[in-house]
């Protein structure tokens, strides 16, 4: 559904990401694999939604669950039947939990 909707878009497309920027990601994604940096995790005090697919192969989905576990009032979601991109597997339920998450915490 969601290449459907993709290929009728034509106008307001957001710009093709570009190879500095996918290089960019890439080291980020690998900084999460040294220790230090899941030891700072607790460090943050605000609540955080932490989401994944249940099959992740991106990011490893049990990245998600230590994160959540290193971060004192994180709140963990685990999509089934989906990898990195669950959030356009399951939009409108995505949708509905972040509105839930921010409703509860922005009080």
């Amino acid at each position: 559904a969601y290449l459907e909707r993709l290929a009728r878009r034509k106008e307001s497309r957001a710009p093709l990401v570009k190879p500095e920027s996918v290089q960019a990601q890439i080291k980020g994604a690998g900084a999460w694999r040294t220790i230090s940096t899941f030891d700072r995790l607790g460090e943050i005090k605000q609540p955080v939604l932490v989401a994944n697919g249940n099959h992740d192969i991106m990011i490893p989905t049990v990245n998600s669950y230590i994160i959540s576990q290193r971060i004192p009032n994180a709140q963990l979601i685990i999509y089934p039947d989906s990898g990195h991109g669950f959030l356009f597997q399951y939009p409108e339920m995505f949708a509905e939990h972040v509105n839930i998450f921010l409703n509860k915490n922005l009080k």
